[in-house]
């Protein structure tokens, strides 16, 4: 190997631009699933298995051939351009028909608006009051792209405070705000999540207990309350919220359980992750496949797990993510990115 090393990037280029041709028509013909959903063929060595598609050691030979076309290279956005489109404090994450992602951030009033290619579109502003201290906590959209902002509002000179949806119309102007429920010690949690269903009815977790559990509770789009539901089901924390199809709501607890709840309410099943590490993982539904996805990261790894509805582990994947850190919300775009908000290196990573 080492008096041959042009044959041997001649070869390694070979593999790759065979997988890279695969992969093009494999996307071509329409493939409901994602490539990386798929259990797609390493290259075995007698210490590891490789990645041709994926594995960054392969870029330096890919170039020395010409042939870097055939690298399926990871991408972020947050941090280009001028100070004032940056992200600062990226804590919910939404996206609409157009492909946009709009991300609110926590510490200020602004939901930002970037585009499938992660170029800065536009700002908005959330009304701001001088007496009030301001924690934007999520963001989602609806199916005509109105998006709701959950906000907790704290008065700078007392303990009161206040929880509120804003619905902006798709041209990022304020239509209406309603009030909602908020857990009786008043205080925000890290998990706080929102979810809007074809019928525009608001579900909100927010660690919210009773005395037989957690609940999670439902909103009608002018803020009329619906019911809540969880009760005697949901015994630990919720972590994560996700929207099934026919309305289901996926909720993931502190325990590592996914349940399945109907847009009634009524439990339907749930099962065990394979990870004991439900504080750190994200969780979403890819509609085109019907899988529930989880994505569990850790310093500069990310480890992608698929289900079937019923629980069935499908596939598991580990992926070198170079800067991410704490992973705030996760989004299956319709092409089946992966996209991962985190909130240490203030940035969104698409994983392909």
């Amino acid at each position: 190997a080492r008096f041959n090393k042009g044959g041997r990037g001649k070869i390694i280029s070979s593999v790759c631009h065979v997988n890279r041709v695969i992969l093009d028509v494999t996307q071509a013909v329409g493939k409901e699933e994602p490539f990386w959903m798929c259990t797609w063929q390493t290259v075995d060595t007698e210490v590891e298995s490789i990645d041709p598609l994926r594995d960054e050691r392969l870029i330096e030979i890919l170039r020395t051939q010409n042939m870097e076309h055939c690298f399926v290279a990871q991408w972020s956005f947050g941090q280009e351009g001028v100070e004032e489109h940056r992200l600062k404090s990226p804590y919910g994450m939404a996206m609409n028909s157009k492909g946009q992602f709009i991300i609110t951030e926590f510490y200020n009033s602004k939901v930002k608006v970037f585009d499938r290619r992660g170029q800065f579109v536009d700002y908005f502003s959330l009304p701001v009051h001088t007496q009030v201290h301001l924690e934007v906590l999520d963001v989602a959209v609806d199916m005509n792209d109105n998006f709701y902002v959950l906000v907790l509002f704290r008065n700078r000179n007392d303990l009161e405070f206040e929880s509120v949806v804003y619905v902006f119309n798709k041209n990022g102007e304020v239509h209406h705000h309603f009030p909602v429920k908020w857990p009786d010690d008043g205080k925000w949690y890290i998990n706080s999540a929102m979810i809007v269903n074809s019928k525009r009815k608001v579900v909100i977790m927010s660690n919210r207990f009773t005395v037989q559990g957690h609940v999670l509770d439902v909103y009608e789009n002018d803020g009329q309350f619906v019911h809540s539901f969880g009760e005697r089901l949901l015994l630990m924390s919720a972590t994560d919220l996700a929207l099934a199809s026919d309305d289901r709501v996926i909720v993931l607890d502190e325990d590592c359980f996914v349940h399945m709840f109907s847009e009634h309410g009524d439990h339907l099943s749930k099962f065990k992750l394979s990870t004991n590490r439900s504080s750190t993982c994200r969780i979403a539904f890819h509609h085109s496949s019907e899988h529930v996805i989880v994505a569990d990261a850790e310093v500069d790894y990310v480890y992608l797990h698929l289900y079937t509805e019923d629980g069935q582990q499908v596939r598991s994947t580990k992926t070198h993510v170079n800067g991410i850190g704490r992973q705030r919300r996760m989004i299956v775009t319709a092409e089946g990115h992966v996209a991962l908000l985190d909130d240490n290196s203030r940035s969104v990573f698409i994983l392909c």
